[in-house]
Order: structure tokens, then sequence, then C-alpha cells
């Protein structure tokens, strides 16, 4: 569990640029100094990692020349700091494409001028970072246009995208662009993760972070009444920015070891295990293959590093991308599995059941813990003696085991 972030003398930590700043041996310290920044800017125990994973997936196009890309949302409450802090990197033209009104026909569009092809948003994306501050707005339209929206971004996942419309005289729309998508939206626009992410499959990655405690929302709101709160945003913004520059313009690509190796391999399979879909509680369920998470996730643990000046990928940063793997699996499953991670001998669904109530969540009944630990042990994260639900080798692997 991250610290919660204490209140910060802006005064202590503005200071002026200084012409020799950008060079690679103070990486890792200048990026201490944007963290702390970020900590005085956005407060919430999250507030570094949203900023870590922003700037990983922005320079990850540096480094990812064959499918698959880094696609990562963040998913919080309203006014958590996630959008906010995705715009500290607006203005990359180099790097990033912002946009928060997205749609199908935006991303290919069939617009004929003066008979030549309209620019389409596919065209702009090659090697970029495609980030939508505000996605929630998308995801709140009707049925169709969301589907329509998701399914060209399915489509477009590899790399490659053929369109075709009533004015392709010259036969269909082509487009060649490899690009990382970099997103924030609400926990309400996400109603049914059934129904969007089966559409989109296992391409998208997610970080949800914890919310924020009552000491932080009290912090949070004297934050916005800091009279160097412009200053601290602009200082910062200019720093993410040369942040990036430096990276993208020299970069240094730090090194997995063989132990970090299989952490991103067992990884990958708690993903991939956990994601499954299960038609219903008797038949097989269906797991994906573990490449492309693998690569996902090993490209992301490089991208973290580098983002953070480690020579190495390291605990911290194999610690960041375990958290992107529970965010990425449907919130009710991932706590039972972090149930039973720290239940070793054995969780029981009333013992679920009370950490849901703890928790404060939605679901409290003694059915519905049962029926998500019986979705657990479907997709083979877990054994049953008794009563008692035993984590599987994958959640030790994963969770108990992962560490350097």
């Amino acid at each position: 569990m991250n610290a919660i972030a204490m209140p910060i003398d802006t005064k202590e930590i503005l200071s002026p640029l200084k012409p020799g700043e950008s060079s690679a041996e103070s990486l890792a310290d200048r990026w201490q100094r944007i963290i702390k920044l970020q900590n005085a800017y956005i407060v919430s125990r999250d507030s570094a990692n949203l900023m870590t994973l922003t700037v990983a997936v922005v320079i990850s196009p540096l480094l990812i020349d064959a499918p698959p890309p880094l696609w990562l949302w963040f998913v919080d409450s309203p006014s958590t700091g996630k959008s906010d802090t995705l715009r500290r990197v607006y203005g990359l033209k180099d790097h990033v494409v912002f946009r928060d009104e997205l749609t199908a026909n935006a991303m290919s569009s069939g617009y004929r001028e003066n008979r030549k092809r309209a620019r389409s948003l596919l065209d702009s994306l090659d090697k970029k970072a495609l980030v939508t501050a505000d996605l929630a707005s998308l995801l709140s339209k009707d049925e169709g246009t969301v589907k329509s929206f998701l399914g060209t971004m399915t489509a477009a996942f590899d790399g490659t995208y053929d369109k075709s419309t009533g004015t392709d005289i010259e036969g269909p729309q082509h487009h060649e662009a490899l690009f990382a998508w970099l997103a924030a939206t609400t926990k309400a626009s996400l109603p049914n993760y059934t129904d969007y992410m089966g559409q989109m499959g296992p391409r998208v990655l997610f970080y949800r972070p914890a919310g924020l405690t009552p000491e932080e929302r009290k912090i949070a709101q004297n934050a916005t009444r800091d009279p160097g709160r412009s200053a601290l945003k602009r200082e910062l913004t200019e720093r993410v920015h040369r942040h990036v520059l430096e990276l993208t313009r020299h970069p240094r690509v730090p090194t997995l070891s063989g132990t970090v190796e299989n952490h991103v391999d067992t990884f990958a399979e708690l993903l991939c295990f956990g994601r499954g879909v299960i038609a219903g509680l008797e038949a097989n369920p269906e797991i994906e293959g573990p490449g492309r998470a693998t690569l996902q996730l090993r490209s992301l643990a490089i991208c973290i590093a580098m983002t953070r000046g480690h020579a190495d990928v390291d605990q911290e940063d194999i610690s960041l991308v375990r958290q992107v793997v529970m965010g990425s699996l449907d919130p009710h499953r991932a706590f039972a599995i972090q149930y039973l991670s720290e239940h070793p001998e054995g969780g029981t669904v009333a013992g679920l059941a009370e950490e849901f109530r703890t928790a404060g969540l939605s679901r409290q009944s003694e059915s519905s813990a049962l029926r998500d630990l019986c979705e657990v042990f479907a997709l083979g994260l877990a054994t049953k003696e008794g009563s008692k639900y035993l984590p599987s080798r994958i959640i030790k692997a994963a969770i108990l085991g992962g560490h350097l």
C-alpha cells in the first residue's frame, strides 16, 4: 500500500530548471522531483503511480515496433486526478495525440473532398500515443456508437486497419498505425464489464486507483486553495515534457533479469486465467493464450523502469506491474483472488462475504461470495478442500511469491 500523500510546501519544490539539468546522469533524480511535484499537485496514494504509468505508456511506442502495443485505462471516481495527470503530457505533439471526442468515423473517415480522401485520425497515430482524458463521455453514448468505436479500435490493435466505404473508388481504405492508447474513465461508465471487455478482448490493461481516504480528501481540498498551485502545475508540466523528450532522444533501455522474466510470465498467467470467460460453472472456461499478455506486461515493466531512470527492472517496477494485472481483472473476481492470497491456509464463503462487508462493497451476501469463489475455482485459480478454497500455484507465485 502506498503512503498517503501529505501536504508539501510548494516553495520547497518550485525551482527554476537549469540548462544542464537534462543530462542522463540525473535522470532518476529528476524523476523523483517530478513525483514530488505530482504528489503536491494530485493528492492521493496513487498519484505517483498515475504519473509513472502515464509517462511509461507515452514513451512505449519508442520501444514497441511490433504488436501488441500498450493500451491502458485509468478507472476511478470523478475528480480524483486521473485526467489531470494525463493532461501533463498535452502538447508533446511528436509523441502524443490528444482526443476526447472519438468515433469510429473519426478513426477512419470515408469522407472525400475534391475527390481526395480526408485524413483520418489513424493516419496520425503511428509510433505515437493516443491520449483520451475523458473516455467516460464516449462510453455513455448509445450502444451502437460505443460498439462501433470499440470494434474499430479492436480491429486496429495489431497495427493495420482496412475499411470499405461507399466512396471506395480506389479500393478499401488502408491504414498502418501501431500506437499506444492511454485513457481515463469512471467506474460508472463501465457498468457491465463483460459487455465492453468482451468486445475489446484481452487488449486493454487497467489501473484502478484505491480511491481517496477522508484524510486525503481534506488535504486535496486544501491543496486546491494553495496560491502556488498554478506555478506548481506549470513546472510539473514543463518537467514532464523535458523528461519525455530526454527519454525518447537518448533512450537507455533497462534490462530484465531471469528472475524478473519469470515474474512477468507468472503475472501473464494470472492475467490470462483471471480474465477467463465462463459460459457456465459446468462449462470449460475460455482462457486466452499467454503470448499477448506476456509481451504487454514485459513492455510495461521496461517502460516503467525506463521512466524512473532505472538501469534494471526492480522490485518497485514489478510491484506496479502486479497492480495493473489485478486492476485488469473483473473487480469482484480480483477481490476474491486477493482474499485467497491473504488466506493461504484456505478461505471460506463466509470469510469472503465478511471481507466484502468490511470493504463496503455492493455485493455482501454469501451467495455472491460463493459465486465468486466458484468462478475462481472453475478458472483453475483455486483448489477446494471441504468448505475451504485454497489459492492455486499461480496465485501463490504471482502475489505471494512476487518479490525479487
